[in-house]
């Protein structure tokens, strides 16, 4: 029987049926599958547009044609809304950016063309934005819209730097340090990631810079809160490094606690803490949610999640912000130096 494909992302979905005696799928309709996410801090905009494919060949003999996946000749214009009102206001288009592909799945192998939709226009938080795109060889319209998810500042920790973060308190008991800030306007789901810098240091005094990426539970908003409080645990932290880290090698050293920006050309800072927060809007919430993998591994018939009119997909928005180049206190380096956690991961400091 014929077998229908969506090319969804991050997931594909092949949704094949057993054998019967009748075709459940019906006649061929063209389904367009859609996907962009605006940031009004970036510079350069995408969406991807792919199309679902019908046929009686096995999925991947079919997956495997550019022209199971692509459309041909589109049309795709970004107007603007007011956000009140729904007024349309000015458009532009966006023109085609064609990225070649590593081998897989999709595309003829040696020529796999991934087609993405881009613009560099900019983008204003205080207005909502539609997309439409038109099929040119068929005449089938798609269309979405999204408002974007706006600026928002954070409070702690603070850009001064004088503001250190801690995880040990005055007691040298483990603390929670607390990242605080505002909502984002029509922000949904925040998520505080802790990137923490050290070097790495051998016996010839050859240096390399390596980062441990801590990412937090998410944070949903339900839209009451006036601030936003991440509470990072002190005792959680020490005991992710050390897990991440491991024993010092021979003959090297591990250096932490200056919080300088280095000389060296690549720009980067070593030995501090950096704050990266990250918003999504209420589509893109509704949208992970829906495709996250079941806690209990067990496969389920989920409901297809889209925001598309005469399409799959999903068009929404994000926003981030960040503190950089955090110094840790003094109790917290000490920690990570003799704590129960790091004590044999070799962390030292420049005076030692």
């Amino acid at each position: 029987m014929k077998k229908i494909i969506f090319l969804l992302s991050p997931i594909l979905l092949l949704l094949s049926a057993c054998e019967t005696d009748f075709d459940v799928t019906g006649d061929w309709k063209e389904i367009t599958v859609l996907y962009g996410i605006l940031d009004k801090n970036n510079a350069t905009h995408y969406i991807r547009i792919n199309k679902a494919f019908l046929g009686d060949e096995d999925a991947f003999v079919m997956a495997a044609e550019n022209d199971s996946i692509n459309f041909s000749d589109l049309t795709v214009r970004l107007i603007e809304l007011n956000a009140t009102s729904g007024v349309a206001g000015d458009s532009f288009l966006l023109e085609l950016d064609s990225t070649y592909l590593e081998n897989g799945i999709f595309g003829n192998p040696g020529d796999q063309v991934q087609k993405l939709w881009k613009t560099t226009e900019m983008l204003y938080p205080t207005r909502n934005y539609r997309l439409r795109v038109t099929n040119n060889y068929t005449g089938n319209v798609v269309t979405a819209e999204t408002p974007l998810v706006k600026s928002f500042s954070i409070t702690q920790p603070s850009a001064s730097p004088q503001s250190k973060v801690s995880f040990i308190g005055n007691n040298d008991a483990y603390s929670s340090y607390s990242v605080k800030f505002p909502p984002a306007g029509n922000g949904k789901v925040y998520e505080v990631t802790i990137v923490f810098y050290y070097r790495e240091i051998n016996s010839s005094n050859d240096t390399t810079l390596h980062e441990i990426r801590w990412k937090q539970s998410q944070y949903v908003a339900d839209g009451g809160e006036s601030v936003i409080q991440i509470n990072i645990e002190g005792e959680n932290f020490y005991s992710y490094v050390g897990s991440i880290v491991g024993a010092i090698p021979a003959n090297y050293k591990r250096l932490i606690g200056r919080g300088q920006v280095d000389t060296e050309p690549d720009g980067n800072s070593d030995d501090h803490v950096d704050v990266f927060i990250n918003v999504g809007g209420e589509e893109l919430y509704n949208y992970i949610e829906i495709n996250k993998p079941a806690a209990s591994g067990v496969l389920l018939d989920k409901p297809v999640y889209t925001n598309i009119t005469n399409g799959l997909g999903i068009f929404s928005s994000r926003t981030s912000n960040s503190v950089l180049n955090k110094s840790l206190s003094v109790k917290s380096v000490i920690e990570l130096k003799a704590g129960q956690y790091t004590s044999a991961m070799g962390f030292f400091q420049e005076n030692d």
